[in-house]
């Protein structure tokens, strides 16, 4: 996420860290790469996405109207965008989404330009 910050589709989109300083109910637009995906039995059709990007973790919240709206973006995609209200219960932050977006071509924009660059193997 460091490399696509200044690209200008993510101008404007608020840095997991940024999350502590809006107010509950605070409607905002965070980004990054999906590290997990839950759909618990007991949640009534709620899934939990956890969100990262170069500063942490996002909780996101999708409501199951959310789901069957946007199901293949974010059943699939990498590298997401949304646009939600933050909610606060106690210390813990987390985001319900309501509109979200596959960035994922950013992802491949980003993988060529920097194709000139080789890794080094460790052995």
């Amino acid at each position: 996420m460091t490399l696509l910050r200044e690209h200008p589709e993510l101008k404007g989109f608020k840095r997991a860290t940024e999350l502590e300083y809006c107010r509950t109910g605070q409607m905002i637009r965070i980004a990054g790469v999906v590290t997990g995906r839950q759909r618990p039995g007991t949640a009534s059709g709620v899934v939990f996405l956890t969100l990262e990007d170069e500063t942490g973790n996002t909780n996101m919240v999708i409501w199951a109207t959310v789901m069957e709206r946007f199901r293949a973006v974010l059943l699939q995609g990498q590298l997401l965008k949304f646009k939600g209200v933050v909610e606060r219960e106690g210390r813990v932050i987390h985001v319900v989404a309501g509109h979200v977006e596959n960035a994922g071509h950013l992802l491949s924009d980003s993988v060529s330009a920097t194709r000139t660059f080789k890794s080094r193997d460790f052995h």
